[in-house]
């Protein structure tokens, strides 16, 4: 056994830490991630692609009950401007007051937290993994009603890239055992790119916009003037064909 796996273990029952899921089909609300008490610490694990770009949470409400959200990248230097959002659909808060990429359930209101105004993220170690990620929203919300509600995360602008998505501040690793560690310390430095378990392939994150490239099509003019073009992503992940990717750039 590693020298980190046995740290990981010795840490366990008193380091500060998320119980890690990680992601793949949590994409609506049919197939969200369900989380059984919104008390206990857990985290999704998501990489965000063209062909699966939410993350859902769903949960059951309850009328008071303080709600902690927090949405992270992990610390990836091409991914240091990447700003997801995160929202609460939940019944008792206001209706829709911004287009979003994903339809409301019925019944439910909505609160919106950009990260696009988030200079400087905060920093988060994480002492089972030994990864870092930076923090770009954290919140406590008071839920207004009781019912079923959900939490979803995604890129407004429309890149690939990767999240996290926590919630609950109580920590209880009773269901688990060593090999549930080590698993969760190759997937979580798999996941950041740390190269501890392995060598790191190159990666480009592409953008799924693909509008841009239809309307490009229709105007007789080069994709390239969109600033688009098509490149694979790497690290074993299948994709779908999308009409832009190349580097990050924000305004």
């Amino acid at each position: 056994m590693s020298s980190f796996v046995l740290l990981a273990l010795a840490l366990a029952p008193t380091a500060s830490a998320h119980k890690p899921t990680f992601g793949g089909g949590f994409t609506g609300p049919d197939s969200a991630f369900q989380v059984d008490d919104p008390n206990i610490s857990i985290v999704v694990y998501q990489d965000i692609q063209c062909d699966e770009d939410q993350l859902w949470f769903a949960f059951e409400a309850e009328e008071g009950f303080p709600l902690y959200v927090q949405l992270g990248v992990p610390e990836i230097d091409r991914l240091a401007d990447y700003r997801p959002s995160v929202a609460l659909l939940a019944p008792g808060l206001p209706g829709v007051e911004e287009q979003l990429p994903f339809d409301v359930p019925e019944g439910l209101g909505v609160q919106v937290f950009h990260s696009k105004d988030v200079d400087v993220p905060d920093q988060f170690y994480e002492p089972f993994t030994q990864t870092s990620s930076w923090v770009v929203v954290e919140e406590r919300i008071t839920l207004p009603e009781s019912g079923p509600a959900y939490m979803v995360a995604w890129d407004p602008e429309q890149w690939t890239g990767k999240l996290w998505l926590a919630t609950g501040e109580v920590e209880d690793f009773s269901d688990v055992d060593s090999t549930d560690f080590i698993y969760w310390g190759e997937a979580v430095n798999d996941f950041h790119e740390t190269g501890v378990y392995g060598r790191v392939e190159p990666r480009e994150e592409m953008f799924c916009g693909a509008d841009q490239a239809t309307d490009a099509a229709e105007d007789n003019r080069p994709v390239e003037q969109t600033g688009c073009t098509s490149a694979p992503a790497m690290g074993g992940l299948g994709l779908a064909l999308v009409a832009a990717a190349g580097r990050r750039r924000r305004d």
